[in-house]
């Protein structure tokens, strides 16, 4: 737990730091906010990219090995960060950084989901999912902080010693839970798996340009081709079949709606709160604290609590409702900042994600037999991946449509950027009404163990 903990804490730090230096980055290399909103949206691809395999990696080798390996690539990615000459080398370093956080990512649930008894696995995946929050909420706020005082470069150093406490912690594991050293890695079916879902999420993140829409229905039909090479594949990358469990299949696609409809509140947050608003980068991180604190401080009973319900679909439902409220505050957002509706909107975002995101992950985990469990960890963490960097593009490309190619946010955009915000989320609303729909769809007892 210990390592689990502090290994997966790196990864939601890693990806919201950034997120109230982006004023200052964008002043430095002279870009606007769309340039801004792909810091994030590298990062999120490097993890997605990276999953399946590393999934199904982790199953046929030694798993700590795997784990090793993520954090030595997080270590390294951090300190070049550090010396960034340029917003592309910046860009590229964040996207091996979501490579190696991929690997905590899919390694650590799977171990945590084998090492605890179902009456016990709510509460440990709500710890677990408490320290993806904890991270959640010292991002943003001591990268306000940090930012202010020191530079955005300083912030990738304030992210290596929790990683050295995870390698420690990971040493003193001396079991290795289910390795599958029968199985192999199906390589074509890996590399054909990243270059579709390379090409999709680029296209989409991309729109309206014509090269981008070429780009996503390329990556749409490999992804199309990828899906039926592998119904036919004796040891695929990634097994269609356990699509075929419905509660597995429908409470992963309510993670895909949830973080799609919600992971860009922090970024739109973060550059509104500083802008429109007229705060500075700590002021605004104290604000945007709220959403992470309670969701640390309300997931691990969260999680705790679905372990005693029968009805398994009424904790992540309820959720995602109180998300769906939080955003319609948001498309009440205009040019005069009424700061009590922005604690509203954080405080109910916050209540919804803590009572969604462990009750719906120990759905998900609970609904697979141990067999299937790496994969299945995985699968629903690329649905959280999947669900962020569909909400970075929607954010990118509705930032394109309404303010075009010069997009830097001076006061006179200041209106154009609040229609982004309505648009956005908007369409964020619609994605939390499908998953509202499909949480309730789901069985409502998923133990099948």
């Amino acid at each position: 737990m210990i390592a689990a903990c502090a290994g997966i804490f790196i990864m939601p730090f890693m990806a919201t730091m950034m997120n109230l230096s982006l004023i200052s980055i964008g002043s430095e290399f002279n870009i606007g906010s769309k340039k801004m909103a792909m810091i994030d949206t590298m990062y999120i691809l490097g993890t997605v990219i990276t999953m399946i395999p590393v999934a199904k990696l982790a199953d046929i080798v030694n798993r700590k090995k795997i784990l090793f390996a993520g954090l030595a690539i997080i270590i390294v990615s951090l300190l070049l960060s550090t010396i960034s000459i340029s917003f592309e080398m910046l860009i590229i370093l964040r996207l091996i950084g979501g490579i190696g956080g991929a690997t905590l990512s899919v390694v650590f649930i799977a171990m945590i989901t084998d090492a605890f008894p179902s009456g016990k696995r709510g509460w440990a995946i709500g710890l677990y999912t408490t320290s993806i929050y904890l991270g959640l909420a010292i991002g943003p706020s001591i990268g306000g902080i940090i930012n202010d005082t020191f530079g955005w470069r300083s912030l990738f150093l304030f992210a290596i010693p929790f990683t050295v406490v995870s390698l420690i912690a990971l040493m003193m594991f001396k079991k290795e839970i289910y390795p599958n050293k029968k199985d192999k890695l199906d390589i074509s079916g890996a590399v054909l798996y990243m270059i579709s879902i390379s090409a999709v999420i680029l296209g989409f993140a991309y729109l309206p340009e014509i090269w981008a829409m070429l780009l996503l229905i390329a990556g749409l039909i490999l992804l199309t081709i990828f899906i039926t090479i592998m119904k036919h594949r004796d040891s695929p990358v990634l097994n269609i079949d356990i699509f075929k469990l419905k509660t597995f299949s429908r409470s992963c696609i309510a993670a895909l709606m949830t973080y799609g409809a919600s992971y860009s509140v922090s970024f739109f947050l973060a550059l509104y709160l500083q802008t429109v608003g007229g705060m500075s980068a700590s002021h605004a991180g104290i604000v945007i604290f709220i959403q992470p604190l309670i969701q640390m401080l309300f997931t691990a009973k969260m999680g705790a609590l679905s372990d005693k319900m029968y009805d398994k679909r009424i904790l992540p439902t309820f959720g995602m409702i109180l998300v769906s409220a939080g955003i319609i505050m948001i498309l009440c957002y205009s040019t005069q900042l009424n700061i009590y509706l922005v604690y509203a909107t954080m405080m109910t975002i916050g209540f919804g994600f803590a009572m969604f995101s462990a009750p719906n992950n120990n759905t998900i985990m609970s609904s697979v037999p141990p067999s299937r469990r790496g994969e299945a960890s995985g699968i629903m963490a690329l649905s959280r991946q999947i669900g962020m960097a569909i909400s970075m593009s929607v954010a990118m490309c509705t930032i394109t449509l309404i303010m075009g190619s010069i997009d830097n946010l001076d006061p006179s955009r200041y209106g154009d950027f609040i229609t982004v915000m309505h648009i956005s989320f908007a369409i964020c609303l619609i994605m939390c009404i499908i998953g509202i729909v499909t949480s309730w769809r789901c069985d409502k007892c998923a133990e099948n163990l």
